[in-house]
């Protein structure tokens, strides 16, 4: 089965496309999931708008605003960083997602660790020692 990954010249130029519409899509992802991360905010803040951007203007005036940051932190990065280029695989290359992200088990024992110890050490500083 031939995909746009095999050693052809003209696959090369297809790979060369998908690049540069891979890159069109990203900066489109950026507002949207921002925007996305942004109206997630708003129910914590009782609709107020006002209040929202003050406190992504200046976050450290507002200490009780590091969940809710996290949260738009998180939507932006999932959605921009992998989702949409899952998708652009998955549209644009036709590429079963799990035919293209073959993961050995090492790496994935080693990403498991390496979240539960950011969540760990993003737990511990809410303990007052």
């Amino acid at each position: 089965m031939d995909n746009m990954f095999s050693q052809t010249n003209q696959n090369q130029k297809s790979i060369g496309w998908l690049l540069l519409i891979l890159v069109g899509y990203e900066l489109a992802a950026v507002f949207a999931f921002n925007f996305l991360g942004l109206m997630m905010l708003l129910p914590f803040y009782d609709f107020d708008l006002q209040i929202v951007t003050a406190m992504l203007g200046k976050p450290v005036a507002y200490p009780e605003a590091k969940i809710p940051m996290l949260v738009l932190l998180g939507v932006s990065a999932i959605g921009t960083f992998i989702l949409t280029p899952a998708w652009v695989v998955y549209k644009y290359a036709k590429i079963e997602l799990k035919k293209f992200l073959i993961i050995p088990k090492f790496y994935f024992k080693a990403a498991l660790i390496t979240i539960v110890m950011v969540i760990s050490f993003a737990g511990s500083q809410y303990c007052d020692y």
